[in-house]
Protein backbone atom coordinates (compact mmCIF):
# COMPACT_ATOMS: atom_id res chain seq x y z
CA UNK A 1 0.00 0.00 0.00
CA UNK A 2 1.63 3.17 -0.89
CA UNK A 3 1.96 6.14 1.65
CA UNK A 4 -0.67 8.09 0.25
CA UNK A 5 -3.55 5.73 0.45
CA UNK A 6 -2.19 4.55 4.00
CA UNK A 7 -2.94 8.37 4.92
CA UNK A 8 -6.56 8.16 2.89
CA UNK A 9 -7.02 4.73 4.67
CA UNK A 10 -6.08 6.56 8.38
CA UNK A 11 -8.10 9.71 7.65
CA UNK A 12 -11.80 7.50 6.56
CA UNK A 13 -10.64 5.49 9.80
CA UNK A 14 -10.81 8.24 12.09
CA UNK A 15 -13.63 9.86 10.62
CA UNK A 16 -16.12 7.95 12.10
CA UNK A 17 -14.70 8.54 15.78
CA UNK A 18 -14.71 12.39 14.90
CA UNK A 19 -18.50 12.60 13.66
CA UNK A 20 -19.24 10.65 17.28
CA UNK A 21 -17.78 14.06 18.90
CA UNK A 22 -19.84 16.00 16.40
CA UNK A 23 -22.87 13.98 16.54
CA UNK A 24 -23.33 14.21 20.29
CA UNK A 25 -22.11 17.96 20.86
CA UNK A 26 -24.98 18.73 18.36
CA UNK A 27 -27.55 16.56 20.51
CA UNK A 28 -26.34 17.95 23.64
CA UNK A 29 -26.53 21.80 22.33
CA UNK A 30 -30.05 21.03 21.23
CA UNK A 31 -31.22 19.06 24.08
CA UNK A 32 -30.14 22.19 26.26
CA UNK A 33 -31.78 24.37 23.71
CA UNK A 34 -35.16 22.59 23.86
CA UNK A 35 -34.92 22.96 27.89
CA UNK A 36 -34.42 26.01 27.90
CA UNK A 37 -36.87 27.21 25.13
CA UNK A 38 -39.33 24.90 27.81
CA UNK A 39 -41.05 23.48 24.13
CA UNK A 40 -40.31 21.60 21.44
CA UNK A 41 -42.64 23.42 18.75
CA UNK A 42 -41.50 26.96 18.12
CA UNK A 43 -37.80 25.91 16.69
CA UNK A 44 -38.31 22.73 15.63
CA UNK A 45 -41.61 22.29 14.07
CA UNK A 46 -41.48 20.48 10.17
CA UNK A 47 -44.29 22.05 9.08
CA UNK A 48 -43.46 25.60 7.80
CA UNK A 49 -45.53 27.53 5.28
CA UNK A 50 -42.09 29.48 3.90
CA UNK A 51 -40.34 25.98 3.07
CA UNK A 52 -39.57 22.44 3.84
CA UNK A 53 -36.92 23.23 6.17
CA UNK A 54 -36.17 26.20 8.18
CA UNK A 55 -34.20 26.60 11.86
CA UNK A 56 -33.57 23.65 13.64
CA UNK A 57 -35.05 21.47 11.45
CA UNK A 58 -32.39 22.63 8.50
CA UNK A 59 -29.79 21.18 11.03
CA UNK A 60 -31.55 18.45 11.92
CA UNK A 61 -31.81 17.28 8.04
CA UNK A 62 -27.86 18.36 7.60
CA UNK A 63 -26.88 16.33 10.67
CA UNK A 64 -29.05 13.39 9.57
CA UNK A 65 -27.56 13.24 6.17
CA UNK A 66 -23.66 13.16 7.80
CA UNK A 67 -24.86 10.29 10.07
CA UNK A 68 -26.35 8.38 6.85
CA UNK A 69 -22.76 9.04 4.73
CA UNK A 70 -20.56 8.31 8.26
CA UNK A 71 -22.44 4.84 8.43
CA UNK A 72 -21.96 3.43 4.76
CA UNK A 73 -18.67 4.87 4.96
CA UNK A 74 -17.73 3.26 8.29
CA UNK A 75 -19.55 0.11 6.27
CA UNK A 76 -16.84 0.19 3.44
CA UNK A 77 -13.85 0.72 5.61
CA UNK A 78 -14.32 -2.08 7.56
CA UNK A 79 -14.61 -4.32 4.52
CA UNK A 80 -11.14 -2.17 3.11
CA UNK A 81 -9.72 -3.23 6.73
CA UNK A 82 -11.08 -7.20 6.54
CA UNK A 83 -9.68 -7.13 2.71
CA UNK A 84 -6.54 -6.22 3.96
CA UNK A 85 -6.37 -8.09 6.68
CA UNK A 86 -6.65 -11.46 4.84
CA UNK A 87 -4.97 -10.58 1.18
CA UNK A 88 -1.97 -8.67 2.39
CA UNK A 89 -0.63 -10.91 5.13
CA UNK A 90 1.24 -13.88 4.28
CA UNK A 91 0.03 -15.90 7.34
CA UNK A 92 -3.50 -16.85 6.97
CA UNK A 93 -4.70 -17.27 10.32
CA UNK A 94 -3.10 -14.06 11.40
CA UNK A 95 -4.89 -12.09 8.74
CA UNK A 96 -8.09 -13.78 9.79
CA UNK A 97 -7.38 -12.51 13.35
CA UNK A 98 -7.04 -8.86 12.25
CA UNK A 99 -9.72 -8.83 9.90
CA UNK A 100 -11.51 -9.73 13.20
CA UNK A 101 -10.08 -7.00 15.14
CA UNK A 102 -10.82 -5.33 12.81
CA UNK A 103 -14.75 -6.19 12.55
CA UNK A 104 -15.23 -6.79 16.06
CA UNK A 105 -13.38 -3.44 17.17
CA UNK A 106 -14.73 -1.16 14.96
CA UNK A 107 -12.85 2.46 14.66
CA UNK A 108 -10.31 1.85 17.70
CA UNK A 109 -9.70 -1.94 16.12
CA UNK A 110 -9.03 -0.59 12.60
CA UNK A 111 -6.58 2.05 14.03
CA UNK A 112 -4.71 -0.91 15.92
CA UNK A 113 -4.52 -2.68 12.24
CA UNK A 114 -3.25 0.58 10.64
CA UNK A 115 -0.31 0.92 13.20
CA UNK A 116 0.87 -2.34 14.13
CA UNK A 117 0.25 -3.77 10.65
CA UNK A 118 0.03 -1.82 7.54
CA UNK A 119 2.26 1.00 8.46
CA UNK A 120 5.55 -1.37 9.60
CA UNK A 121 4.84 -2.95 6.06
CA UNK A 122 4.52 -0.06 4.16
CA UNK A 123 7.63 1.44 5.61
CA UNK A 124 9.43 -1.70 4.64
CA UNK A 125 9.55 -3.27 8.13
CA UNK A 126 7.97 -6.90 9.17
CA UNK A 127 4.54 -6.67 10.54
CA UNK A 128 4.76 -8.57 13.07
CA UNK A 129 1.84 -7.58 15.84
Amino acid sequence: MTPRRLRLLEIATAWPLVYMLIFLAFWLVWMVGIVGAGTLAPRLDPIVVQGAFSGGMALFAAVMVLHVFTMVESLVVMAVHAYLAIAENSDRNQGLLWALVCFFGGPIGQLLHIAFVLRPATRGELASA
